[in-house]
C-alpha cells in the first residue's frame, strides 16, 4: 500500500518496472487514493480518433491495413514513418474513422528521421495537436493504432519508464535530447501508431 506507492514515485528504481503504478496515485500523510482511469482511456481514444488515419494498400477490391498516420492539415496532409509503406508499386489509402477512404496522391521522405508526409484528397479533418513530453516516471500515455470500416481504435495504455533527464548523456541518430523519454512498447505495434497523453495530444509516431 503506502510503502509499494512511494517506492514507484523513486525515479531510478520506477525505470526497472518492479513496482509499476497501475493509474495515478494521490498521496497524502493518512491514506492513498488510486484513481480508476479506464474512462481516461476511453477519452483519450475519442480525442485522438478523428485525427488518426490507418494507411491501406489497395488491390482491387482487396484492401490491407499496413500502417498509421496522423492527420496536420484540415486539407488532406498526413505524417506517418515509412514502415507504413512496406511495398513499392502498389495504390496506398488512407481509411478514417468515419468511413472516408481516399488515395495517397504524393509522398516526401525525410531520410534523416523515416517520417514521411504525404497528401491524400480528403478535406475536413481534424488536426493534430502535438504536445510535449511527459516529465514524470509514471506518467500514464496510450499507444494508439488506426481504424478501418469505422471499427473502434485498438489502444495500449502504458507508462513513462525514464525522462528525458535520464538520457541526457546518449547519443540518437536525428534526434534531441530533450525529445527524449522511454515506455513500454507493446508487442507487433504497427508502424505510424501514436503515442498519446491523457487528453489526446500526441507525444510522438511509433516507426
Amino acid at each position: 500500500g503506502f510503502i509499494s506507492a512511494r517506492l514507484a514515485q523513486i525515479p531510478w528504481l520506477s525505470k526497472f518496472q518492479i513496482i509499476n503504478p497501475q493509474a495515478p496515485i494521490v498521496i497524502n500523510k493518512k491514506e492513498i487514493v488510486r484513481a480508476d482511469d479506464s474512462q481516461d482511456v476511453i477519452n483519450t481514444i475519442n480525442n485522438v480518433k478523428p485525427r488518426l488515419a490507418a494507411i491501406v494498400m489497395v488491390s482491387g477490391s482487396t484492401v490491407n491495413y499496413s500502417g498509421n498516420a496522423l492527420a496536420i492539415t484540415a486539407d488532406g496532409s498526413f505524417v506517418t514513418t515509412i514502415g507504413s509503406f512496406p511495398q513499392n508499386g502498389v495504390t496506398y489509402a488512407v481509411a478514417l474513422s468515419d468511413g472516408r477512404i481516399a488515395p495517397i496522391t504524393s509522398q516526401v521522405l525525410d531520410p534523416a528521421t523515416e517520417l514521411v508526409f504525404f497528401k491524400a484528397t480528403i478535406s475536413g479533418l481534424a488536426v493534430t495537436n502535438f504536445t510535449s513530453v511527459p516529465s514524470n516516471v509514471g506518467d500514464r500515455v496510450v499507444f494508439v493504432e488506426g481504424t478501418i470500416n469505422q471499427q473502434s481504435p485498438v489502444a495500449y495504455p502504458t507508462f513513462v519508464t525514464n525522462t528525458q533527464e535520464e538520457n541526457v548523456n546518449r547519443t540518437f541518430n536525428a534526434d534531441n535530447p530533450s525529445r527524449v523519454f522511454g515506455a513500454d512498447i507493446p508487442a507487433g505495434l504497427i508502424s505510424g501508431s501514436s503515442l498519446v497523453a491523457l487528453n489526446g495530444d500526441s507525444l510522438g509516431i511509433w516507426s
